[in-house]
């Protein structure tokens, strides 16, 4: 429980205790001991135990009959079928993200913010080349990603600058910018460019475009991306035929959502 959540009267530690229980697999992504569970949601085995056990007769965990390891069940996917189901800023976006990658066949990806992440709320893979991306619902951060400085580049000042604070900025591949000044002034570039590339920053072999999603008083509500392999493509070429289907998209969702034109 953070210190916000102990002043809080109407905060309930339960109810946190067993989201970190849950929270645990995203960390792992595999099955799990109970004293993994521990360790890794900062509960103790008493608690964790206790915890599991009125997930498993819940139904949102399972319980491997020989390693007794515990597992998310398929029951986690109704929180992500509401979640995508009743979502407004999905019902407007996805729309427009079927279309262009019905016209072009590239891999799209729409994006939301978590914490200093980006998270993939809509993908659609390429239909030309092998490209790995995350499933829905795989994150991505923020400091390395044409999607994550897209979004940056439309927060004020402020909100942007504590998120690239607080990002670990480890270098995930030898091309990964890991410089928080050098980051800042990307953002300056993005906001005259209207989009962000990434040359292999995240995924060896992968270039992305991304442009910033806007709603009403043109807050920042996520971002657009596209991705291509540099086996194809070079960034000279995916600046001048990619970059404009990209901001056009981002724009058309834009507008959508009620965001109003740029001066």
């Amino acid at each position: 429980m953070d210190a916000e959540g102990e002043r809080d009267p109407l905060f309930v530690g339960s109810v946190a205790k067993a989201l970190r229980v849950l929270q645990a697999f995203r960390e792992a992504d595999r099955e799990l001991s109970l004293a993994e569970i521990s360790d890794l949601s900062g509960l103790g085995r008493s608690a964790a135990q206790r915890f599991c056990h009125t997930l498993l007769l819940l139904g949102y965990l399972e319980k491997d009959p020989r390693s007794r390891h515990l597992r998310l069940s398929a029951r986690v996917l109704d929180l992500a079928y509401s979640f995508l189901s009743s979502n407004p800023f999905l019902a407007v976006a996805s729309r427009f993200v079927l279309a262009a990658h019905e016209a072009s066949g590239h891999a799209f990806n729409l994006g939301q913010p978590i914490d200093a992440d980006m998270m993939y709320v809509v993908r659609l893979p390429s239909l030309h080349a092998a490209i790995t991306s995350p499933l829905v619902g795989g994150r991505a951060p923020m400091y390395c990603t044409a999607s994550g400085r897209s979004y940056l580049s439309a927060l004020p000042g402020e909100e942007s600058d504590f998120l690239i604070e607080h990002s670990t900025l480890d270098a995930i591949t030898p091309h990964t910018m890991t410089d928080r000044g050098a980051i800042r002034a990307r953002l300056d570039v993005i906001r005259e460019k209207g989009y962000e590339v990434a040359n292999q920053e995240c995924v060896m072999g992968e270039l992305t475009v991304a442009s910033p999603v806007l709603g009403r008083g043109r807050q920042a509500l996520g971002s657009v991306n596209l991705c291509v392999t540099t086996r194809e493509w070079t960034i000279e070429r995916v600046e001048e035929e990619l970059s404009p289907i990209i901001t056009q998209l981002a724009n058309e969702i834009s507008r959508a959502l009620g965001a109003s034109p740029s001066a």
